[in-house]
């Protein structure tokens, strides 16, 4: 087959059409073939929606809550742990099956359990300055779930954890209570190969199957969706910043009247100079009362979040970008107050009218918008991150990235991609694996891609006149048109030089900078 037949999305009635933009659904049959999934009824095992649902969630048996389960027997002589997991991944992702569990499901559930057990335990002791709680985890894969633990060890105060695999396990193997998890949809978790090293005291049964609520997404009304574009920089993309928003503003207010009431959430990543805050409280005013446009900043709470989340610092793979994890949590944030959200790189630019309210149409028809990217998934993702997402399959290396820099939301496709987003931004094996960096792997751009491949959610439908990455050239003028104009400062701003330089003495000529 040749042409358009070779991509993963092809064009066929009953596409979306708006505004001469083609939004495709996924043919089964070619995406089959593509992917080397045989199935039509597949669900992706990759993080936990959609697959999770009420049709395996039960009711625990007797022996799931019997604390007294697999006594210690007191003549064992192998090391002692006051805590322990026993977890059964049942492949290492490089041929993924179904009936696996999934790595979101290990971190989120089963080291939560963890972490409460370890709060518990220190707080039964009174003293903050008592050893860390040992813990030991056993695992049948270890290569994803030990870097997790690691990483999940250091952002828990007063836990020290080994990860070993079930054939590691040294016999007689002693521990105080045995965190287990319980599933009829996923492998057993408990393995004959730890039970016969492992002895336990008490034991904690961890559902696997049943949904988590506070996953679900929230009820607003579509009549009651507020379409707001979300963004976020620091200091040193501030001046491509405003002009984002100053080109929304235009776009707004030329395009969207009695169509969309558009709104905007600025996050500061970080507490800006006096003056800088000055010049974009002064660009948020004026898109408040003279465009029409609800807008407001919030600080983003990088202390909420673990340490190699954080930017400007050395901790990242990445030179200190947190790993760009915060984008799909700011989104995220958004998406469950307003119903709909679109996020805008700084560097993004609305050029035109139809770039906002087009990709808005299209939005709200399809619930997810975004296109395509330079690269595949060969060139741009690293191989520990389809193993996370279970995505290692035939036909996915060739397939076109998505684009992170302008993508969207509503809460129609919110388990579907735009929870499993966020979910992995959170875990670093996920977002950001060991041995990743900018050559082999892109962030949060990777997790887009496979999560849209693996939902059938095509990454399309952001209009063509949405520019982006004109934060190259910040001062060049010809950046600017497409912007209203601000009695904020003077174009082109340079933050970088004092308040009051002239542009030639700056070696280049021009007005003064900003007022």
């Amino acid at each position: 087959m040749q042409g358009s037949e070779e991509r993963l999305w092809i064009r066929r009635p009953g596409g979306v059409s708006l505004a001469g933009l083609w939004i495709v659904q996924a043919d089964d049959q070619n995406w089959r073939r593509l992917t080397g999934i045989s199935s039509s009824n597949y669900t992706y095992p990759g993080l936990v929606p959609p697959y999770v649902n009420d049709s395996f969630c039960s009711v625990p048996s007797r022996a799931d809550l019997d604390p007294q389960h697999g006594l210690v027997n007191q003549s064992a002589n192998g090391p002692e742990f006051p805590l322990c997991l026993a977890v059964s991944i049942g492949d290492d992702g490089s041929r993924p099956q179904g009936k696996a569990l999934p790595y979101q499901l290990v971190y989120t559930r089963l080291f939560g359990a963890l972490k409460e057990e370890v709060e518990a335990s220190r707080a039964r002791s009174g003293d903050k300055n008592k050893e860390d709680v040992q813990v030991l985890v056993g695992v049948d894969f270890g290569s994803v779930v030990c870097k997790m633990l690691r990483d999940h060890a250091e952002e828990v105060p007063g836990m020290s954890a080994q990860c070993r695999t079930f054939e590691e396990l040294e016999a007689g193997t002693r521990c105080g209570l045995l965190v287990l998890g319980r599933s009829q949809r996923f492998v057993p978790q408990m393995s004959p190969l730890f039970s016969r090293a492992v002895e336990w005291k008490k034991r904690r049964s961890v559902d696997l199957d049943c949904p988590n609520p506070q996953h679900e997404p929230p009820a607003i009304p579509e009549k009651d969706w507020q379409p707001t574009v979300v963004t976020g920089f620091s200091s040193n993309h501030m001046a491509v910043g405003l002009l984002m928003l100053r080109s929304l503003g235009r776009a707004a207010k030329e395009g969207t009247s009695g169509l969309f009431n558009v709104s905007v959430v600025v996050y500061a990543m970080e507490v800006f100079l006096p003056e800088h805050q000055k010049l974009l409280d002064c660009v948020l005013d004026e898109l408040n009362h003279e465009y029409n446009v609800r807008a407001e900043m919030r600080l983003f709470d990088f202390s909420a979040h673990p340490k190699w989340m954080r930017i400007n610092q050395d901790l990242g793979y990445f030179g200190g970008t947190g790993e760009y994890a915060w984008k799909a949590i700011m989104v995220h944030t958004i998406l469950r107050e307003r119903g709909i959200a679109v996020w805008a790189d700084a560097g993004d630019r609305f050029k035109d009218t139809d770039s906002l309210v087009e990709t808005l149409k299209v939005l709200k028809a399809t619930g997810f918008v975004s296109r395509k990217s330079h690269g595949t998934v060969w060139t741009r993702t690293h191989p520990l991150h389809l193993k996370f997402l279970r995505a290692n399959l035939p036909g996915i290396w060739d397939q076109e990235n998505c684009e992170a820099a302008i993508v969207g939301f509503t809460l129609k496709k919110y388990k579907e991609i735009a929870r499993p987003w966020f979910e992995c931004s959170t875990i670093r094996q996920c977002i950001a694996p060991d041995g990743s960096d900018r050559s082999n792997h892109r962030q949060d751009q990777a997790a887009l891609t496979l999560l849209s491949i693996l939902s059938r959610n095509p990454c399309e439908g952001a209009h063509n006149n949405f520019g982006h990455h004109l934060d190259d050239h910040p001062i060049d003028t010809a950046v600017t048109p497409g912007v209203y104009t601000t009695h904020c400062y003077v174009d082109p701003l340079r933050l970088d030089l004092p308040q009051g330089t002239h542009l030639d003495q700056a070696e280049h000529s021009g007005p003064y900078l900003w007022h």
